[in-house]
């Protein structure tokens, strides 16, 4: 199983210069093996039999087909 790891950056300078709407980049990264294993979501709490993890906030985690 591949992953790929997108990033979407955001640039604010046509907002602050020019009153337009910010733009953007994606950059998207495959993943080797060991950095899937640094990006897996830790366990943070069980309660009533359920598990909690970390939550992803600001990439875009996928698997690529092969």
């Amino acid at each position: 199983m591949q992953f790929k790891l997108t990033v979407i950056i955001r640039n604010d300078a046509p907002m602050v210069y020019c009153g337009d709407c910010p733009s953007y980049r994606t950059v998207v990264l495959p993943l080797t093996a060991e950095q899937c294993e640094m990006v897996k979501l830790r366990l943070t709490a069980t309660a009533g039999g359920n598990e909690y993890r970390e939550q992803i906030s600001t990439a875009i985690l996928e698997e690529v087909s092969e």
